[in-house]
């Protein structure tokens, strides 16, 4: 399994904050931190990490962003 720069951070932070909601805003300055990103281009990244690890540990909040969900 090869992760991109961008996708290792993403998982980071998701590992970082297990259980917990992490929102859009915090993934954008965590991810992006130099330009930024749209919530289109963040659930492309999530969609591309769950194909490389096991799709259902990562949980969308509808509206605030995602949890990484290890039970």
């Amino acid at each position: 399994m090869n992760l991109t720069k961008k996708e290792q951070r993403l998982l980071e932070l998701l590992l970082k904050n297990q259980e917990h909601i992490v929102p859009f805003s915090l993934i954008e300055n965590f991810v992006w931190i130099e330009n930024g990103a749209t919530a289109d281009t963040i659930r492309m990244f999530i969609n591309k990490l769950r194909k490389k690890i096991y799709p259902e540990l990562i949980q969308n909040i509808q509206g605030i962003g995602y949890k990484l969900s290890l039970k």
